[in-house]
C-alpha cells in the first residue's frame, strides 16, 4: 500500500505500508555490502572498513538489525517526467556530522545509508524503514531533479 502525502512545509513523500522489514532491509544492506567487497572500479568509493564484516554477518545470519542499525533514506524524483529513469550513478561515500554516508543512485531512486557506530541523527527516525513494515520515501521537489543529481555527483551548479 502506497499513500502519497504533502506536509505543512510542502514536502512531498510516499508512505509505504506492508513492506517486509526483514527482507527489504537485508536486500538493501546486501547491495551496500556487495559494493564494499567489489573490486570493480565503479564501486571504488565504497569502503565500509570494520562495518564490512558486521554487515556480512547480519546478511548471512538473516539479521536485519534494529531500525537505527545502518539506517537508510530513500528519495526519488520519479514523479518528475522530465527526469531520466535509467540513470545509474557511481556510488559515493560522503561525511555528514562525523558519520559516513554511502549513496547510490539507481533509476530515479536515491539510497543513502548511514554507516556509523555513533548515535544517529534523530531526523532519520522518521524516514528509515520501520519494524512495523512502513517506510517513508521523500520526493525531490518538481524541477529540482538535476540539481539533486549534480549534488549527488559532486558537481557544482553555480
Amino acid at each position: 500500500v502506497v499513500i502519497n502525502h504533502k506536509n505543512q512545509q510542502g514536502i512531498q513523500f510516499s508512505f509505504v505500508k506492508n513492506i517486509d522489514y526483514k527482507k527489504f532491509k537485508l536486500f538493501l544492506l546486501s547491495i551496500l555490502w556487495r559494493a564494499s567487497i567489489s573490486t570493480r572500479p565503479f564501486f571504488n568509493e565504497v569502503s565500509l572498513g570494520p562495518h564490512e564484516e558486521r554487515l556480512r554477518k547480519m546478511i548471512f545470519e538473516g539479521n536485519p538489525g534494529g531500525e537505527m542499525d545502518y539506517p537508510f533514506q530513500l528519495k526519488t524524483y520519479i514523479n518528475d517526467k522530465s527526469m531520466p529513469t535509467d540513470y545509474i550513478g557511481q556510488p559515493r561515500t560522503m561525511r555528514y556530522e562525523g558519520h559516513r554516508i554511502v549513496t547510490f543512485f539507481i533509476c530515479g531512486i536515491f539510497y543513502g545509508f548511514l554507516v556509523s557506530s555513533h548515535s544517529k541523527p534523530t531526523e532519520l527516525n522518521s524516514t528509515t524503514i520501520k519494524k512495523s513494515n512502513e517506510l517513508k520515501i521523500l520526493h525531490v521537489p518538481q524541477g529540482k531533479g538535476w540539481e539533486f543529481i549534480a549534488k549527488f555527483a559532486g558537481i557544482s551548479t553555480d
